[in-house]
């Protein structure tokens, strides 16, 4: 053998009269499996030969308009001592299907006579019923298409803004994402209610305290960028500290006071404000860099704030004629 040919590997001894599969019986085994659904029938009389299915819908657009003898589930131990099929895996998955699967169960209940094995519960009715009742074959309750194609119509305008595809994927979003986002409107509706400000007396001043560092922070993190800009004045860095940052830090705090205790939070957000815009390490002195920058601290704001805010409800309590009351103060705010 020369040259790189295939090698030959010719099958010439197959010996295919030994293995050849026939067919001879075919009509031996057709008259046995009528003979065995005969018997079948005979066996179950008289009840139905066929089970019970439910309406069911065509796979693919191309079909499903289309109905046909499908599969239900309902409670197996009645469902196969009465003739009726049951599926596991099926599901109604709308309402039309569902009325008509329940319709059609309904129709087979009204027709279907049960004779209880226990003879003393057969009573006289049942008995003559069970013996003048005819065995069912082909179909049970066959299946009637009522599709009626719509006659033609020109698209309306709502129909071509409409997005089918968007609709879907929104819908699908929002029943994934359902429970999530009652989970979190929950906890945020709590949260509002634990930290609400109001002026009254019982007002929590530590869920106040911890609002305003939460807001400060996240402040400061959205603006951090800017303030350790070198391309941005120093004098305006320092002014959105001023007027930004420590408002929100002082916010309410003329309510309740905060102390150098209640103010540590909020004064380590403020004081990384300072590095940031100054530049330095947390080795610097934060007293230096707020005295070049001109920065109070949040107690001595916040203290000054109180003060002016007491003076003025005592002026107007005074002006007006009532008695002065000091646990019952306007909320102001003091930029």
């Amino acid at each position: 053998m020369k040259h790189n040919n295939q090698l030959p590997n010719q099958h010439f001894k197959k010996e295919w009269q030994q293995r050849v599969r026939t067919w001879f019986d075919q009509p031996g085994r057709k008259l046995r499996r009528h003979n065995t659904r005969v018997a079948k029938a005979a066996k179950i009389a008289p009840r139905p030969i066929e089970r019970l299915r439910p309406v069911v819908r065509c796979q693919t657009i191309k079909y499903n308009r289309k109905v046909r003898v499908g599969r239900a589930k309902i409670s197996p131990k009645w469902a196969q001592t009465v003739g009726i099929a049951v599926d596991f895996r099926r599901k109604n998955r709308s309402e039309e299907s569902l009325n008509s699967n329940v319709a059609r169960l309904n129709e087979y209940r009204s027709r279907l006579v049960v004779l209880p094995r226990n003879s003393k519960n057969r009573t006289p009715e049942i008995v003559a019923a069970y013996k003048s009742a005819v065995q069912a074959t082909g179909t049970i309750i066959p299946v009637t298409n009522n599709y009626v194609a719509e006659e033609p119509r020109k698209i309306t305008q709502e129909e071509k803004d409409f997005k089918a595809f968007y609709a879907l994927r929104q819908a699908r979003a929002n029943k994934r994402y359902r429970g999530v986002r009652d989970a979190l409107a929950k906890a945020r509706a709590e949260e509002e209610a634990q930290k609400g400000l109001s002026s009254t007396t019982s007002w929590n001043h530590k869920s106040a305290i911890k609002n305003n560092a939460d807001n400060t922070r996240k402040a400061l993190h959205s603006m951090c960028h800017y303030l350790s800009s070198r391309k941005v004045p120093l004098v305006l860095r320092a002014m959105l500290i001023r007027s930004v940052l420590l408002p929100m830090a002082t916010y309410g705090g003329e309510l309740f006071g905060m102390s150098i205790a209640r103010s540590t939070k909020l004064q380590n957000i403020i004081g990384n404000a300072c590095r940031a815009v100054m530049g330095c390490g947390s080795s610097t002195a934060l007293s230096r860099l707020r005295d070049e920058l001109k920065i109070a601290t949040v107690n001595t704001k916040t203290a000054v704030a109180r003060e002016l805010v007491i003076t003025a409800a005592g002026l107007r309590q005074i002006q007006s004629g009532t008695p002065v009351v000091s646990n019952v103060l306007p909320m102001i705010r003091y930029m």
